[in-house]
């Protein structure tokens, strides 16, 4: 695998810990702690995209029978999600420890897995096994499409989606454009694929970078003033189809893209157990917030704290279960 992908799967997952270590904060009143919070958390909101253009490089231009790709996949994702999906379900309800199934109801299951209630994070995971399903078909496209046609399909695309964020988060309107988040979504895979196969943005680093470090200031400062405004939390300017979160992604992903290829042998260790992490975290995540809220820590190092506890634990955790064939192949 090609090692920026690598590096760019490695940064993911830390924003991805990153994102939820700082989200107990952003629900605080805004002041210190939230600022604390506030900068964090833009500085990681290339995480879930970043994930969706790494998908698009790796398999947007690959030529495969329709089978081999589902066959693929299914035992890639859909197995790892139904048993992470009813551990979470165990965990939610005080069952997972305790091991008191009395709690325990099939159709409790069922029900919040079919809408996609079980834990939040695992929202994630129900737009990869959707999108996915499309790649047979976008490989097609975008394979056969010129540059400059999909280039304004993305363009399109955020321009729909940022006119119906705008109006349903300040205009207190839903705009009638007949799009859903899905577009947007799937125009990070063709980013990906883009910018990996087609070399777009990867020679204009100077606007490239620019316009980055212009966006991460929008989100940080966006979402400030909004939430000033509004008197609590506002998310507008950390949605993931936001202008500004699709410029700072592409600028990690130039920035990156233009370091050596050397990678440090922790990096490469990471990125190939993150799927794993990215199901366990929140488990050890929620345990060390209960032990750190112990100890009266600045809200800046309460984060850093959780975030880094959080990722050698998920890591740890995720590298034994790597070690165990059986246990790997329905947990990661």
């Amino acid at each position: 695998m090609n090692t920026h992908i690598m590096k760019l799967r490695f940064w993911a997952i830390l924003a991805v810990i990153m994102i939820h270590s700082t989200a107990p904060f952003l629900y605080k009143p805004i002041g210190n702690e939230f600022l604390a919070g506030n900068v964090l958390d833009s500085l990681s909101r290339f995480a879930v995209p970043l994930f969706l253009l790494i998908s698009g490089a790796l398999l947007l231009h690959k030529d495969e029978p329709l089978s081999v790709f589902l066959k693929k996949r299914a035992a890639k994702i859909i197995i790892p999600f139904l048993v992470w999906s009813f551990i979470y379900y165990l965990y939610k309800r005080n069952i997972l420890f305790t091991l008191d199934f009395e709690k325990f109801y099939i159709r409790d299951f069922l029900k919040l897995f079919i809408t996609g209630n079980v834990y939040y994070h695992l929202w994630y995971i129900y737009l990869i096994v959707f999108v996915y399903l499309f790649i047979p078909v976008l490989r097609k496209v975008v394979q056969n499409t010129p540059t400059n046609i999909l280039l304004y399909y993305v363009i399109l695309s955020f321009i729909l989606e940022n006119g119906y964020l705008i109006g349903t988060s300040y205009l207190h309107i839903s705009p009638k454009i007949y799009f859903s988040g899905f577009s947007g979504y799937v125009s990070y895979l063709i980013l990906g694929y883009l910018i990996f196969h087609r070399d777009l943005f990867l020679n204009k680093r100077g606007m490239i970078y620019t316009l980055g470090i212009l966006s991460l200031i929008v989100t940080f400062t966006g979402t400030y003033l909004s939430s000033l405004s509004f008197g609590r939390y506002h998310p507008y300017f950390y949605k993931y189809l936001s202008f500004n979160v699709l410029i700072y992604t592409i600028f990690i992903v130039v920035l990156i893209s233009h370091t050596n290829k050397n990678i440090f042998k922790i990096t490469r260790s990471i990125s190939e157990v993150s799927f794993t992490m990215y199901f366990v975290h929140i488990i050890f995540s929620k345990y060390f917030q209960q032990y750190l809220n112990a100890f009266d820590l600045q809200p800046s190092l309460y984060i850093i704290a959780l975030f880094g506890l959080t990722v050698i634990a998920s890591y740890l955790f995720s590298l034994l279960i790597s070690k165990i064939p059986i246990v790997r192949k329905v947990l990661s």
